[in-house]
């Protein structure tokens, strides 16, 4: 006996009969497409130490058109019951077909009401999706029915053009993080602007478990408050940021946080200096980015960085009328540290800041300093 799976319903002037013009099959043809591959990477993604699905899996999702039902046109997808298999298999194929038609339901919703579309959809989704619908004119539309959910999702010509485009961009996009500032905040759109560091504003969804710090943010806007958003973006040949298409992390920074300030210190160019001043090494800011993380000892205070007319760094920390600069070669990795202060104190020492050992060196005159300043 065929098991009902799916109940798509075309509404229109082509469908009031209740019957299905053959062109438009290859519509409903492509369900089977989109099934297997999402149903193929939910198994995989819960199955990491495996590379493939095992044999016959295709085989057990394979479908059916076996009924075309009235009420516009209602078209009766099942399983196909020609392949044998026992229940228990059957039922472990099921999980990831329902799963699919979830996913499938999801992005059609996604493009109807203009919400955020699902993350992990397989490379191959865009190219089967693109076939799903193709045939829709006019005011025609396909309510996609899921058993998994309670409310079909309704997909038409125009939402569907606009899925095509925006899972194209999804294919585009990579994991990314920039930091920079919040200088718009919409509650009534739930829309904010984020303004990376060097770069030009984008508008960019609000998530409800990201609306407190974005307030802060916005909030902090005339006091350079920011932060570090990380998610699925598309980023320019020249490093910048053109588009958020989902975030999945959103954190406040510490006003003197280092990644910050080396992103502003990047976006100088020859003759900041009032016509002099050299732009600064971006690998050598890289570099010092990745030192200062894995080498500056934990629990020290952060300090104010500057840029050198050279196109080096200069770290400064200040505590009770006493003053430690770092400057930093960019190209030969070597460090200058002097200590100024009242009286007679003075201290300078030469590092090398690849060496894990000068990185001790240095946060221990900085102990020593705000130790005895206390």
């Amino acid at each position: 006996m065929e098991k009902a799976f799916l109940s798509p319903r075309l509404c229109g002037g082509r469908f009031k009969d209740g019957g299905i013009p053959l062109d438009v099959l290859p519509d409903l043809l492509a369900l089977q497409d989109l099934v297997n591959d999402i149903a193929r990477s939910e198994y995989l993604n819960e199955h990491p130490s495996e590379r493939h699905v095992p044999p016959g899996f295709s085989e057990n999702l394979k479908l059916r058109l076996t009924a075309i039902k009235p009420g516009s046109a209602v078209a009766e997808i099942s399983f196909d019951d020609s392949t044998p298999r026992l229940p228990a298999v059957e039922s472990r194929y099921e999980t990831y077909a329902l799963r699919a038609a979830d996913t499938i339901h999801d992005v059609i919703d996604a493009g109807h009401n203009d919400r955020a579309l699902p993350t992990g959809l397989p490379k191959g989704f865009r190219k089967h999706f693109a076939k799903f619908g193709h045939s829709l004119q006019g005011d025609e539309t396909i309510e996609f029915d899921s058993p998994g959910r309670l409310q079909p999702a309704t997909l038409t010509p125009r939402s569907r053009e606009n899925l095509i485009e925006r899972l194209r961009v999804q294919d585009e996009c990579e994991l990314v993080t920039f930091r920079g500032r919040v200088p718009e905040l919409d509650h009534d759109r739930r829309k904010f602007e984020f303004w990376p560091i060097g770069g030009s504003k984008i508008s960019v969804s609000i998530l409800d478990s990201h609306r407190d710090i974005l307030i802060q943010a916005f909030n902090g806007f005339w006091d350079e408050a920011k932060i570090a958003l990380t998610g699925q973006g598309i980023v320019k040949g020249d490093g910048k940021l053109m588009s958020l298409e989902s975030i999945q992390d959103v954190k406040l920074l510490d006003p003197l946080d280092v990644d910050a300030q080396l992103d502003d210190l990047s976006t100088l160019r020859d003759g900041w200096l009032n016509g002099d001043g050299v732009a600064l090494d971006r690998s050598g800011l890289k570099w010092f980015s990745t030192k200062f993380a894995d080498l500056y000892p934990a629990g020290l205070p952060l300090p104010y960085l500057y840029p050198t007319p050279e196109g080096g760094v200069q770290a400064e920390w200040s505590f009770h009328g006493c003053r430690m600069d770092l400057e930093v070669d960019l190209r030969t990795h070597g460090g200058e540290w002097d200590e100024t202060g009242p009286g007679d104190h003075g201290f300078a020492m030469e590092l090398d800041l690849d060496n894990h050992n000068d990185w001790e060196r240095l946060g221990e005159r900085l102990r020593t300093m705000t130790g005895s300043h206390s």
